[in-house]
């Protein structure tokens, strides 16, 4: 059940903690989406990663790039990342959408980038270990986009 932030505010608690995830990715809690076009990705859990772990290059890194068409590749200090900014109608929708996120990246234990601003939210996905893109970050780009499916 969601919270309204003008009840919140009254009973001063923080805003952050208003907003309960929806039913839907199996096992996270979070909003997922079904239909066509959906990435497999979703259906995939991330694997814990080690620092000797092969970054995704080459043709796999083509194949997972195809299944989240929406995110760029950015460079930041030398390190590799998926980007991508979700438009929102207002502030609640970003904040609820933002911390629709957290518990997916929580369960999942891939932590993004997450920017919220009025009606926007900036997610980057890479893998800190390996300074570098991993498949673990597709998939939590695909379960984000599943997220994002579910706001609209």
């Amino acid at each position: 059940m969601w919270t309204s932030c003008k009840n919140l505010l009254k009973s001063g608690s923080a805003v952050f903690f208003a907003f309960r995830p929806k039913i839907g990715i199996p096992g996270t809690g979070a909003a997922h989406c079904e239909g066509p076009g959906m990435s497999e990705l979703i259906e995939e859990k991330c694997e814990a990663c080690r620092f000797d772990a092969p970054k995704v290059e080459g043709p796999q890194r083509e194949e997972l790039s195809k299944q989240i068409p929406d995110w760029e590749s950015i460079t930041v200090d030398g390190v590799e990342r998926l980007r991508r900014v979700f438009k929102l109608k207002n502030y609640t929708q970003a904040v609820a959408f933002t911390n629709d996120i957290a518990v997916m990246a929580e369960e999942e234990d891939q932590h993004p980038l997450i920017v919220l601003e009025w009606g926007k939210v900036t997610v980057e996905w890479w893998t800190h270990k390996i300074e570098g893109l991993h498949r673990n970050d597709f998939i939590s780009a695909a379960k984000t986009d599943s997220l994002f499916a579910k706001q609209a």
